[in-house]
């Protein structure tokens, strides 16, 4: 499985995170995220295999994701593996970063001026 952006959000941000994926998409970049589960499937099992085979791991920081045990694990991993760019959505701060992603260069989601120089960057990374 190739993968170039596993996309960790909150469930609560589901429209922002489609919108992002589609955006990345539209850019030729390959996005996966938990839409992609089938019923029945072993969803903690295919997660992890999706973070491992991406290349980034892109964290959509939200007032939702922030309190998300399983983005917050999916952060960690991510740093870990120094693979994070984290988007920051609506409202947030720079401050507002979890802990593991503080280190890491973020963009706004609302900052129209600078997604398309983020992209180009996410681009040049994959």
């Amino acid at each position: 499985m190739s993968i170039d952006v596993f996309l960790s959000y909150s469930r609560r941000d589901a429209h922002l995170a489609a919108d992002l994926a589609k955006a990345l998409s539209s850019a030729g970049i390959s996005v996966w995220y938990d839409v992609e589960l089938l019923p029945g499937e072993n969803w903690a099992a295919r997660i992890r295999s999706a973070l491992q085979a991406a290349r980034i791991v892109l964290v959509l920081v939200t007032e939702s994701s922030r309190s998300s045990d399983f983005v917050l694990q999916e952060a960690m991993f991510a740093a870990g593996r120094r693979s994070a760019f984290p988007v920051l959505g609506p409202g947030l701060n720079f401050s507002d970063l979890p802990l593991p992603l503080k280190v890491y260069q973020a963009f706004r989601f609302d900052d129209h001026e600078t997604v398309g120089a983020a992209f180009s960057s996410l681009t040049s990374e994959v």
